[in-house]
């Protein structure tokens, strides 16, 4: 995260480096938060009008953000992909190595293993 801030203050035209870091950011305060979660619990006491506590509400939220920001990364900047609009190639980029429907399959499962961790914040039954 520090290494795209200092890269976006030396040239402040690349705000590419200012969107990493926000992604970094975010993947950041996810473990900060799943942390403090795991310490304090997930549940609040009985009687409590609300259910969760606000560090696993805090980790959902972060989290959350990291993994869309982490997946709209992969595949508009590491991947290249919905740079291109033309016809048979619906929003991949302009060279393509592999058959349009392998870039679609990679995506699709790229955003599923990227959301496996709702299994275990979900399942997670500490109280």
């Amino acid at each position: 995260m520090w290494q795209c801030l200092r890269r976006w203050y030396d040239d402040r035209n690349n705000t590419n480096q200012l969107l990493n870091a926000g992604k970094y950011f975010w993947g950041v305060m996810a473990g900060v938060t799943a942390m403090l979660y795991k310490i304090y619990g997930k549940y609040r006491p009985s009687g409590d009008n609300l259910k969760f506590t606000d560090w696993y509400i805090s980790f959902l939220f972060c989290k959350s953000m990291y993994t869309a920001l982490s997946f709209s990364w992969d595949v508009r900047m590491d991947w290249g992909l919905t740079r291109s609009w033309e016809k048979g190639k619906y929003g991949l980029r302009d060279k393509l190595y592999y058959p349009t429907w392998c870039y679609y399959w990679c995506i699709f499962w790229d955003c599923v293993l990227k959301c496996t961790w709702m299994i275990a914040a979900g399942l997670d039954s500490k109280q």
